[in-house]
C-alpha cells in the first residue's frame, strides 16, 4: 500500500491517523500520527506529528517525537524535536529545542513530553 498523499491544493485541520505512510504537499494544522510523515518542499505544517520516521523538506512548526527525524536541506523548522535519530542536511534551517528520547523512552499521543515507560513505541 502507498502513501496516503494530501495534494498541495489540500488543506488538512484537526487529527489525521494513519497506520501507514502519509505525505503532506499542501498546508496542515494537525497532530499527525502515523508511520511515517513526509512533509514535502512546499507544504507548510503546524501541529503535533508522532511517527516512527519524519523527513521534513518544506515548513513545520510544533512538536516532532518520532524514532528518526530528517531534516532536508531546504527544511525550515521551529519548536520542539523529540528524537532517537537526527539527521540536519546543510542548508536545513532549525529553531527547534531538539531532545534525545533515550533507549526506554516512548511516544504518546496526547503527552507533550516523551514518557520513560518500555521501549520507543512502534505505531501499528
Amino acid at each position: 500500500m502507498g502513501p496516503s498523499i494530501f495534494p498541495a491544493a489540500t488543506f488538512v485541520s484537526g487529527e489525521l491517523y494513519s497506520p501507514g505512510d502519509v505525505e503532506i504537499r499542501g498546508r496542515a494544522e494537525a497532530d499527525i500520527e502515523c508511520r511515517f510523515l513526509r512533509v514535502t518542499r512546499r507544504a507548510h505544517v503546524t501541529g503535533r506529528i508522532v511517527a516512527d520516521r519524519v523527513r521534513v523538506e518544506g515548513q513545520f512548526a510544533g512538536e516532532i517525537q518520532a524514532v528518526s527525524v530528517e531534516l532536508a536541506a531546504t527544511a525550515r523548522t521551529s519548536g520542539e524535536i523529540w528524537y532517537g535519530s537526527l539527521q540536519i542536511e546543510p542548508g536545513a534551517s532549525t529553531e527547534a529545542f531538539c531532545g534525545v528520547m533515550r533507549e526506554g523512552w516512548q511516544t504518546q499521543k496526547g503527552s507533550r513530553r516523551p514518557q520513560e515507560r518500555g521501549e520507543i513505541s512502534q505505531i501499528a
